[in-house]
């Protein structure tokens, strides 16, 4: 199982890892370019689809097989905070103005487009199902959707500022970071499940499996926390400067710290770290996924807009992104490439409310 990590920067420039555990204890630098003239917010991963959000304003996708940008969208009116991609088939998208964007991968046709939060969307993530999408606002607001009818299914306010929200991978549960807390809650009766106090504030989580989640708060330490006991299982010492964030991906967790060092950990041997990489850069987010083609999903019967002349056109089928059919409707038809300026899209929403009335 090949793994990639995927790395953003304060700088704009994205980068990304490779590591094939069975065959080396290596990381590979396999691509680094700069898409963005400003802070990558976020980047995510899913198989060979490698999306990039920055304070540009900007989403950049990127095809990781091919070595090569393949289109940018534009359609936030201010920087993009966080991405989410489900099964390389739809794909989240949420920022300072507040809006939710729910697009398809196939021709990146926009099929939702919501009013999430007064204000910015600050993390966004796909339920297993596709059928729902939890979200956390500046507002202090935490707000579970119902893609599909397009409407708010839950919602409730939090104590503190949060700042990720993960699902475990039965999706009958989710967890959110705020503040110095990490709570988790149940999907249906929007309770909270168990409540974790840390001794600073939660810079970044990674859920590991139904019972474990790694935490990294203000330092060089990562925790490993125990739902069922609501305490600390283990901790170890990650990095000898501040680590800025990790993810999970299987028995193998990543981090990077604020001077450019990342690191993988198999979970049940952090003594010493499986492997690392220092790309002498100022790491603001990271990611990390499969390169594997097996991913089968479920499409969402989600109809677009009345608008939309693409909307009796079916999902496409999971890994078809890698085919030289759907580069070219990317290029054709769905990306928003940059030189569409935001006065051609307001011209456009116009037309619409014209028709409309």
């Amino acid at each position: 199982m090949a793994v990639h990590i995927g790395i953003g920067t304060y700088e704009g420039s994205v980068c990304g890892l490779g590591l094939k555990p069975s065959e080396s204890a290596d990381l590979e630098l396999q691509y680094g370019y700069t898409p963005h003239s400003g802070t990558v917010r976020d980047i995510v991963v899913d198989g060979s689809m490698m999306m990039s959000a920055g304070a540009d304003d900007f989403i950049r996708i990127y095809n990781v097989q091919k070595r090569k940008e393949v289109g940018v969208l534009v359609q936030h009116n201010g920087p993009v905070n966080c991405l989410d991609i489900l099964h390389r088939k739809y794909a989240l998208s949420g920022g300072d103005d507040g809006e939710l964007c729910v697009w398809r991968s196939r021709d990146w046709e926009l099929l939702r487009r919501l009013r999430a939060h007064k204000k910015p969307v600050l993390d966004a993530k796909f339920h297993p199902s596709g059928a729902a999408a939890v979200t956390i606002g500046g507002d202090r607001k935490l707000k579970l959707w119902d893609i599909v009818r397009a409407h708010e299914a839950f919602g409730t306010a939090l104590e503190n500022d949060a700042r990720q929200v993960e699902w475990m991978s039965e999706g009958d549960r989710f967890a959110i970071a705020h503040g110095r807390k990490i709570s988790v809650f149940e999907t249906e009766k929007g309770s909270i499940f168990c409540d974790m106090e840390l001794p600073k504030k939660v810079l970044s989580m990674a859920v590991i499996n139904r019972s474990r989640i790694a935490a990294v708060c203000e330092g060089a330490q990562i925790q490993i926390l125990d739902l069922r006991t609501e305490k600390e299982a283990m901790n170890f010492g990650g990095h000898s400067n501040r680590i800025v964030g990790i993810s999970a991906v299987g028995t193998l967790l990543f981090s990077a710290d604020c001077r450019g060092s990342v690191r993988g950990w198999v979970m049940e041997k952090t003594r010493q770290p499986l492997c690392e990489k220092t790309l002498g850069k100022r790491i603001n987010t990271l990611c990390s996924g499969t390169m594997s083609d097996d991913s089968e999903g479920n499409a969402l019967e989600m109809p677009a807009p009345e608008e939309n002349e693409h909307a009796d056109e079916e999902p496409a089928a999971a890994g078809s992104d890698d085919s030289e059919a759907e580069d070219k409707a990317l290029k054709e038809r769905g990306a928003r490439k940059s030189s569409k300026t935001r006065k051609s899209l307001k011209k456009n929403r116009e037309k619409r409310r014209a028709r409309l009335q």
